[in-house]
């Protein structure tokens, strides 16, 4: 796990859509969806993460552009292999 960035003390805060706190941020994540053979990661989706609840949400137009990504993954998505590890095998 990375460590925290510093926030820049002009950073504004957004108010998160589930706890209604001004501690939301902007941020660009990876999510993966799927399993398997199905599976696919979307890189650098613009997130909205709260610093008080911990939920992380995407809306508006990267959702609608997430939508259309995994409407058409063939479309959108590259081959790429990736390490995976079994955390039940530790």
């Amino acid at each position: 796990m990375e460590p925290k960035k510093a926030r820049k003390e002009s950073e504004a805060r957004l108010v998160c859509e589930f706890c209604n706190a001004q501690a939301a941020r902007q941020v660009r994540l990876n999510h993966t969806f799927g399993s398997g053979a199905k599976m696919i990661v979307v890189a650098n989706v613009e997130t909205i993460v709260c610093d008080n609840c911990g939920q992380r949400y995407v809306e508006g137009e990267a959702l609608e552009t997430l939508n259309r990504i995994l409407a058409n993954p063939d479309t959108y998505a590259r081959q790429q292999m990736i390490p995976v590890a079994d955390f039940a095998l530790v």
